[in-house]
């Protein structure tokens, strides 16, 4: 899932318990973080030939999947 599909998440609180597993599992690493912002500096000719692979570790090497996953965490602890 790709940060924009993060942005139309849609919390439900009566399957808090699930979304919660799913979102942490798509959590991404520190090493990923890493090698996805290594491969774009390494193969920067892809932001030409592979456009969506290098906006996707573009993403992941930003960190702004893990803050759209935390953020639409923190809306489901606050679920009753």
């Amino acid at each position: 899932m790709s940060e924009r599909d993060l942005n139309f998440f849609q919390p439900n609180c009566r399957i808090k318990e699930q979304q919660i597993a799913m979102l942490q599992s798509m959590r991404q690493s520190e090493d990923e973080i890493l090698f996805a912002g290594l491969g774009n500096i390494g193969n920067f000719w892809t932001s030409i030939t592979d456009p969506d692979g290098y906006q996707r570790r573009h993403e992941i090497a930003s960190g702004a999947i893990n803050k759209q996953i935390n953020w639409n965490l923190q809306h489901l602890k606050h679920c009753p």
